[in-house]
């Protein structure tokens, strides 16, 4: 007998599908759907498939996140961002969304600048539910308290930012580029940065000068016109305010962009134009495919992708033997 709700309503929509049953169950599959809250509207496989021949999209609007998959996986692109399957992110997802929230109402005056008020706008906004557990709930917030609040501090509480969450919009190459830089201002070292907080360990960082998202960010300040005021930038990093497992120390990953603006612009300039070109063919052609490069570990789509076993196909095709291979074998 079905122990779930889920499991009860998948039972009897396949005993509803078997026409092979009498008209009595099939029936009362349906009533037992419906007391579960089950639309049969919105059920799979009740109209024909959708036309192939849809105009190609005449502009784009893309931010970094959208092609960071991209060009991580293209199938992931389409399953996650063109027919909306993903479902968003998990609850470390949502610890870094309130990380940033706090940081910008610190930022701009919404919470007193000290680590006291900043823990005590972090416990107001707790929210246990999201988390599968309590004792999950109590590490990841005590995680905060003890390491990410006061690597923060640490490193920027003595320099207010020029700018926090700054949106931005440029048009490229037909599209437009859209997103929020997470920090513009000075730094330690001296300077103008562009920096983008990261709330995962820095064990597995990227290369700053290799980041799209920070090449991305450097575009946007130099061609939007309301950016202007935060030019020159001299540099851009990726502040990982966990550091390192065991350490937990905040690693602030740089480069140095004066000396090399022109170089880094184009690269970037590059970069995007192909990633613009890969939307653009994927919109005509209809068709994807997965990377076999891709990084794969937090993909939701495993069961639909066919470098994975769930993802093949149900029932098999033998391969085809050759001639010579079948006359080898023998009788």
């Amino acid at each position: 007998d079905p122990v779930s709700v889920g499991e009860a309503a998948a039972a009897w929509r396949r005993t509803l599908g078997d026409a092979t049953l009498e008209a009595p169950d099939r029936l009362a599959a349906v009533a037992g759907g419906l007391a579960l809250g089950e639309d049969p509207g919105r059920w799979w496989f009740q109209r024909e498939w959708t036309a192939q021949d849809a105009p190609p999209k005449e502009h784009l609007s893309l931010s970094f996140s959208r092609l960071d998959r991209l060009e991580n996986c293209e199938l992931q692109f389409v399953l996650g961002d063109e027919l909306g399957l993903d479902p968003g992110g998990g609850y470390q997802a949502w610890v870094g969304r309130l990380i940033h929230q706090l940081i910008e109402d610190v930022e701009n005056g919404k919470v007193e600048r000290t680590q006291a008020a900043f823990i005590e706008a972090l416990n107001e906004r707790w929210q246990e539910p999201r988390f599968p557990s309590y004792a999950v709930s109590e590490a990841e917030r005590r995680h905060a308290i003890r390491v990410l609040i006061p690597n923060w501090f640490k490193r920027y509480a003595d320099l207010p930012a020029e700018a926090t969450e700054q949106a931005f919009r440029f048009e490229y190459e037909g599209a437009t580029i859209k997103g929020k830089i997470d920090r513009i201002g000075p730094v330690p070292e001296g300077g103008r940065r562009i920096t983008d907080y990261k709330t995962g360990a820095a064990d597995n960082a990227d290369r700053p000068a290799e980041s799209l998202q920070l090449g991305i960010y450097y575009l946007a300040v130099n061609e939007c016109d309301d950016l202007a005021p935060y030019r020159p930038v001299d540099a851009v990093e990726l502040a990982y305010l966990p550091g390192k497992k065991g350490k937990w120390e905040l690693v602030p990953l740089s480069w140095q962009v004066s000396g090399a603006e022109e170089n880094y612009k184009a690269t970037m300039r590059e970069r995007l134009s192909g990633l613009i070109e890969s939307v653009r063919r994927l919109d005509r052609e209809g068709r994807s495919s997965p990377s076999t490069t891709a990084r794969c570990f937090f993909c939701r789509f495993q069961t639909m992708c066919s470098r994975y076993p769930e993802g093949g196909e149900v029932f098999p095709v033998a391969r085809p033997i050759s001639l010579k291979a079948a006359a080898e074998a023998g009788p």
